[in-house]
């Protein structure tokens, strides 16, 4: 059966046919036999098999299945049946044969079944990039491809059906296979591939266009679409970027608008690669905010532009004179470059000015400071032999989490965050595999970050909530405790699966606490999970009250909150769900197979959510927002950064709230980080 279109008919297509015929011994005339049995295939036996099969295919289903070879054996008397008659029982058997398939789960070497018409093709092609289609009996059909190159055959494969186009990249993009494929293709035949995903695009209005820019740019600002050690491919770029489009909305390829946002996108990319400097930019995207591009033109040609009036074009059509969008574009198309030119920064003190994606981490650094982050480093490396080189790492493992899981690649291998952190690490997977085997004194660290909270009047540790979380990548467990009074995590450890060694840890955590505080548990709230743990006898002894959250809903919140003492808001702040903030800190998923220890990597989560709830206390309105609105409205966005032997200048992105930095005093903002021997950081506004 066939998906090939969006109402396909159900088919069955034989490649080959063999027909044996067995006449009893003696008969007159087998030779006018097998010309009858042939003449009954040729006239009747196509038109009754399908009828037969009918009643076998499923119209509704898209399955594509392969099968190897099918037997059929039956007696008809040519004397007692007409051809007709003889077709007709011919097509019953095959229908039935193929119907105890299709209907049974048997599969295997000779039986295959694919889900769609796109994941046959996308098995196909990721078979073609590797290396090892051909040869494949279930292959049969695309012989015709053998002579053309690995790169020309997947996209005449996907030529001759465009409308699977759009589809099998998304399904390979699922697996996480797409990078295989598209490491295959040439740039040439990666755009044949683009243009054939467009190919029943229909128009639509100018304002579309605009639409699916800023739609586009979001889900381009989700992560970099070229590693910094990868070459830079356009239409690769594209499909990988069409992809995350195509996974968000659904039939988008169908939109003529959507390419023409993508391709104005790369356009406007292309020009503003030329442009070094952060002055040059500025100076565009003013003259388009005025309506003047001639002016806008010559500025980019100044700076090194080649036929820029397309990209500017595009620019000016979908900036709408928003000079604060537009920078944000031009940090958005622009993050892949800033980031290889970043990653190519060898040391701090080049005294040249570099962009950087993610210079906003300065913003940070009181936060850092407030907190005693190098004391709690101090603290997990007291045991190390040369704890230096390591805290440095821990700070940038610190900053990175700050940024966020998905950006985590990227960020890693930017300048800003070497500059800031101190560590000159040349490749972190290869520092994160050395600090997984590194032993930790990851207790003292605990204590030492709770003391640190409480010098700062950040945690009380009189009204304690307990819970499960799971990262939303990962199936494990941990035990989160949080101040519920300020909404402050204060001990995230791996929850065992075992009762009893789950219980331990609990009480551990609300001893750590006890001990780093110095106050007594007055109340202590359950979530979920570990209600069995009120009547326990030990945490009796913790808590003067112990009491259960069903399931942390909203309608338990107003009974909590009258037992702690507070506003029904704060409760609900704390006791929200915190999968979605765990994940964001988590570097479980970009470098699998460099595992960063689980409770090192629960502990860095721990002091990085304080950073950017320290940093987030200090803007009004703020004190509760997550971190990825955060990193959106304040740390996002193309920084320039002049860095010294004595001095680290950073000029701020415009970002969507740079008002409320300005009036928080942000802007021009010195300060010094002494893990960098004394070096002042001083912050500048946004051009």
């Amino acid at each position: 059966m066939s998906d090939k279109c969006a109402k396909a008919v159900p088919r069955v297509v034989v490649g080959r046919w063999t027909n044996t015929y067995l006449a009893l011994a003696g008969h007159p005339s087998p030779d006018d036999l097998r010309r009858q049995l042939d003449q009954c295939l040729a006239s009747h036996l196509s038109d009754v098999c399908g009828a037969s099969l009918r009643s076998v295919l499923d119209p509704e289903d898209p399955a594509v299945w392969r099968i190897r070879d099918l037997s059929l054996d039956f007696a008809v008397n040519l004397s007692l049946h007409s051809e007709l008659a003889v077709a007709r029982r011919w097509g019953e058997n095959l229908a039935a044969q193929v119907g105890v398939i299709f209907h049974g789960s048997e599969q295997g070497d000779s039986i295959l079944r694919f889900e769609t018409r796109a994941a046959y093709l996308a098995r196909f092609l990721l078979d073609l990039a590797c290396g090892h289609a051909w040869g494949k009996w279930y292959y049969e059909e695309f012989d015709s491809l053998r002579s053309l190159s690995s790169s020309q055959a997947i996209a005449t494969a996907l030529e001759a059906e465009p409308e699977q186009a759009a589809p099998v990249i998304l399904s390979l993009a699922k697996t996480q296979q797409l990078g295989q494929l598209l490491g295959a293709l040439t740039d040439g035949d990666a755009a044949k591939i683009y243009q054939a995903c467009f190919n029943k695009a229909s128009p639509d209005s100018s304002a579309d266009e605009a639409l699916w820019t800023g739609r586009i740019l979001k889900l381009w600002a989700e992560g970099p679409l070229c590693a910094a050690s990868e070459r830079p491919s356009r239409f690769r770029e594209t499909l990988l970027l069409l992809t995350r489009v195509v996974a968000r909305f659904p039939g988008c390829e169908r939109s003529s608008s959507v390419k023409n946002a993508l391709d104005g996108l790369f356009e406007l990319r292309g020009v503003l690669r030329t442009i070094r400097s952060p002055a040059a930019l500025t100076s565009v995207i003013s003259a388009l905010a005025r309506q003047d591009l001639q002016s806008a033109i010559s500025h980019a040609l100044r700076a090194g532009a080649s036929e820029p009036r397309a990209g500017l074009e595009f620019l000016a059509r979908t900036m709408g004179g928003d000079v604060v969008w537009a920078m944000q574009a031009a940090g958005v198309v622009l993050s892949d470059h800033v980031q290889n030119a970043s990653a190519a920064a060898k040391t701090v003190y080049d005294d040249e000015t570099i962009l950087s994606s993610f210079g906003g981490i300065f913003l940070l650094g009181p936060s850092f400071v407030d907190l005693d982050v190098c004391g709690i480093i101090d603290a997990a490396t007291s045991q190390v032999p040369v704890p230096e080189r390591l805290a440095a790492l821990f700070r940038k493992i610190i900053a990175v989490k700050c940024i966020g899981r998905k950006r985590a690649l990227a960020a890693a291998s930017d300048a800003a965050l070497r500059f800031f952190s101190g560590s000159n690490a040349a490749n972190f997977s290869e520092a994160l595999q050395e600090l997984s085997v590194t032993r930790w004194n990851l207790d003292q660290a605990r204590l030492t970050f709770v003391r640190s909270l409480a010098a700062q009047h950040r945690c009380e540790g009189r009204y304690l909530l307990a819970q499960k979380v799971s990262d939303s990548s990962d199936a494990n467990e941990a035990l989160l405790i949080t101040d519920v009074a300020q909404n402050q995590w204060l001990y995230l450890t791996e929850m065992p699966s075992d009762e009893t060694l789950c219980q331990d840890r609990l009480k551990q955590g609300l001893t750590l606490v006890s001990k780093a505080t110095g106050n007594r548990l007055e109340c202590l709230f359950l979530g979920p999970g570990l209600d069995g743990f009120a009547k326990s006898a030990v945490f009796r002894w913790h808590a003067e009250r112990i009491t259960t959250i069903h399931a942390l809903e909203p309608s338990s919140w107003p009974l909590a909150a009258t037992e702690l003492g507070v506003r029904e808001e704060q409760f609900a702040q704390a006791a929200k769900p915190a999968a979605s903030d765990l994940s964001y800190f988590s570097l479980a998923g970009p470098w699998p197979n460099v595992p960063l220890d689980a409770e090192a990597d629960l502990a860095l989560s721990l002091i990085a959510r304080a950073v950017l709830r320290n940093f987030a206390g200090k803007l009004m309105g703020f004190e509760h927002s997550s971190p990825e609105h955060l990193y959106q409205n304040f740390l996002a966005g193309v920084s320039a950064i002049r860095a010294s032997r004595d001095r680290i200048s950073v000029r701020l992105p415009e970002c969507p709230l740079s008002v409320l930095l300005r009036i928080s005093g942000v802007w021009h903002q010195t300060y010094s980080l002494h893990w960098l021997r004394g070096i002042e950081v001083c912050l500048q506004p946004p051009p």
